[in-house]
């Protein structure tokens, strides 16, 4: 939490981070999943000028273990439902989120179940399903074909934790109080269904 709410250390790592030498930036980017974590400071570093692009850059990176970082502090600001809305207000937040779901989906559905590739798909994954929670964020969401389809990629995932955030998650999106989804997500729910059966073919 210290950390965290010194300035100067934001500023020097916001600053620092994306032209740290190869060598340096994964090192730097560790601090970042241990600073995002407390929820009392999460709304100060969201406020942080570029502090919200540093991360998203990170998960960007061709670096894994940066990409890991990155994406592990996603997770952890998204993960409270104050931040939810502003994250969503930054349309490269979900199209960061989607780059690390089709990168890391097709490696490990083309055979391998661990490591780093594994754990930034969980934490994109878990960052997804958190900002599905934010309702009126919905639409926005299903109506990325791409998107989806990564989701339904995620479904033949060999890690199990995988699969089932994938199914958390496209059942949050369509789900509603009424018992059945709104008119406005019927026609991508349709896009889904049959994305889901030529998978099974």
């Amino acid at each position: 939490v210290a950390m965290a709410a010194d300035g100067f250390l934001i500023d020097t790592l916001v600053a620092t981070i994306p032209s740290a030498p190869d060598s340096l930036r994964a090192p730097l980017a560790q601090i970042l999943p241990n600073i995002t974590y407390p929820a009392e400071v999460q709304e100060r570093l969201l406020s942080a000028p570029r502090f919200l692009p540093v991360i998203l850059g990170l998960i960007r990176t061709d670096d894994l273990l940066a990409r890991r970082a990155g994406a592990a502090a996603l997770w952890n600001l998204s993960s409270s439902a104050p931040n939810q809305p502003r994250l969503l207000a930054m349309p490269e937040v979900l199209d960061t989120v989607q780059i690390a779901l089709q990168l890391h989906a097709s490696e490990l559905t083309g055979g391998t179940t661990g490591g780093s590739g594994a754990s930034v798909l969980v934490s994109a994954l878990s960052t997804l399903c958190n900002l599905t929670a934010c309702g009126e964020a919905r639409l926005s969401i299903v109506s990325r074909q791409q998107l989806l389809e990564a989701l339904v990629s995620c479904l033949h995932s060999p890690l199990a934790q995988v699969r089932d955030l994938a199914r958390r998650t496209l059942g949050m999106l369509f789900e509603s109080t009424s018992g059945s989804p709104s008119g406005a997500l019927l026609p991508y729910l349709d896009s889904l269904v049959r994305m889901m059966r030529s998978r099974q073919q």
